[in-house]
């Protein structure tokens, strides 16, 4: 074999190398890829979740606060009509 296939012989082999090392980084930097885009999307599910349930939660005190004003001013007439029977009682009586 001569020098000059030998050289070309080199030059394919190291091509073929080359292009090997080409395909694994690819190959790996498409696994590390995918593992980012998983990651992100348990983040993101996450966070989707912890939106759910924040504006829920704000949904139910709304609704609680809402409910406990209704209350409070029904029992406030209550209480006013509650002393008042006493005035009136006694007037009643003279």
């Amino acid at each position: 074999m001569s020098s000059e296939e030998r050289k070309i012989e080199i030059d394919e082999e190291i091509e073929q190398q080359t292009e090997e090392v080409a395909e694994e980084n690819s190959q790996d930097s498409s696994d590390e890829c995918q593992e980012e885009i998983k990651k992100l999307k348990e983040q993101i599910s996450l966070l989707e979740d912890k939106y759910v349930r924040t504006n829920a939660d704000f949904d139910n005190i709304k609704k609680r606060m809402e409910k406990e004003k209704s209350q409070a001013v029904s029992y406030a007439h209550e209480v006013f009509a509650r002393d008042l029977l006493p005035i009136i009682d006694a007037l009643e009586m003279v």
